[in-house]
């Protein structure tokens, strides 16, 4: 039986992290297994649809990093998809803008600021779950709720339990399971937090080539932030996918993609309440919450910044609240065991991404050395726990990715 690596979490994070450990480590007598805990069939982007037939998710930029953890991580298939799937490149920084759209300052003036392309967060899942769909490595609607620490001898494995009544015993979990991540609750992590800013996204489907001529000039050429005041912004960005036609800035792919970002003291002085305060019964359907947008930004009294929100009609829209984290210290888990037991915090149980860190742009290939290491040190030694002195210091091995994570990101 090989060295068991259980990835909670079927996002970005943990599809890449799965597909470099299928590259990578083939010799190394690995099994992997993914939990994931949505349906299959459910939209992983977080987003409420308008119309299903034409969801492939918000747009993300990847810079040098990202780029180079996805080459690192697929195999040449996967990655000629990636590619093939990437829009125009640049560095396409965000213009700070007035209600007018008319800019104010170009961020990507700054010598600092990377370049990047955009991918379709949809399209880009598409391509990472390949592989390990084929191999049948993926389990879905699988919610985490706890753990417990196995002890054979001086042999020591994790058991994840699941919501439905099931569980399975691995040698190392990797928690990839996102800003709502269990797994950060139930160690005793616990550094994420909910923050006063409220968002509401949406994604539009551009029909026409006049529609992206009529957008305002700056949002053409990239990404345009609007500073709102009351601690509210407003960001959008136009898709636009690589094409044949170099004379022609419209593509059947293309997108323009909002986010209406407004601090929860303004909403409420302005509509009369604060959305996290609803009760679950009470949350709006996809339609109220682009009324919503729309009556948010009445108070702005900008058309040009209404003439983005509705440009087209909407094809998916989602809400949420902004969340943040706090750096936890190299010793966490020391303080948290000193807590709460010498099972919390386990040094078998790893984070990544936003399981710990809000917004890590890191992706999943600095995990892959570690990783090596950890196995390598196994297949010498056995299972035997980090006291015995023959398991490889995994809890300096957890520090130290999640040490570089936090860096990076």
């Amino acid at each position: 039986m090989g060295f068991k690596i259980l990835i909670v979490g079927g996002g970005l994070s943990g599809l890449t992290l799965a597909n470099g450990l299928l590259k990578h480590g083939s010799d190394l007598d690995l099994e992997i297994e993914i939990y994931e805990r949505d349906a299959k069939d459910l939209n992983r982007e977080g987003i409420t649809t308008l119309d299903a037939s034409l969801i492939t998710g918000y747009e993300i930029r990847m810079g040098e990093d990202g780029l180079t953890g996805l080459r690192t991580s697929l195999l040449d298939t996967e990655w000629n998809s990636v590619k093939s799937k990437l829009g125009v490149g640049g560095k396409a920084a965000p213009q700070i803008c007035d209600l007018n759209f008319r800019s104010i300052f170009d961020l990507g003036s700054l010598l600092t600021y990377p370049e990047s392309m955009p991918i379709q967060r949809g399209r880009l899942r598409e391509s990472l779950l390949v592989q390990p769909e084929r191999r049948n490595l993926l389990h879905f609607s699988k919610t985490v709720t706890n753990y417990a620490i196995l002890r054979e001898g001086p042999s020591e494995r994790v058991q994840l339990f699941f919501k439905d009544g099931t569980s399975t015993v691995g040698d190392l979990v990797i928690a990839a399971d996102g800003s709502k991540s269990i797994l950060n609750e139930v160690t005793g992590l616990c550094n994420r937090y909910v923050t006063d800013v409220r968002c509401i996204t949406a994604r539009i489907n551009l029909t026409r080539p006049d529609i992206v001529r009529s957008l305002p000039p700056t949002l053409q050429v990239g990404p345009v932030m609007l500073g709102l005041g009351g601690r509210s912004v407003c960001f959008s960005s136009l898709y636009l996918p690589v094409q044949d036609d170099g004379s022609s800035v419209y593509h059947k792919s293309s997108t323009l993609m909002w986010a209406l970002a407004v601090g929860a003291e303004f909403w409420k002085k302005t509509l009369g309440y604060d959305p996290e305060e609803l009760g679950k019964s009470e949350k709006f359907d996809q339609q109220e919450w682009f009324e919503t947008a729309l009556d948010l930004a009445e108070h702005w009294h900008s058309p040009a910044l209404k003439s983005v929100l509705t440009a087209d009609p909407v094809a998916s829209i989602g809400y949420g609240a902004f969340r943040s984290s706090v750096q936890p210290s190299l010793d966490w888990r020391m303080g948290v065991r000193g807590r709460l037991g010498a099972d919390a915090a386990h040094d078998r149980i790893w984070f990544m991404g936003d399981s710990m860190h809000a917004m890590t742009r890191t992706l999943s290939f600095l995990f892959l050395v570690d990783l090596t290491l950890i196995v390598n040190s196994w297949k010498r030694n056995g299972r035997k726990s980090s006291s015995e002195g023959c398991w490889y210091p995994s809890c300096n091995a957890a520090s130290d990715g999640e040490r570089k994570l936090w860096i990076c990101g």
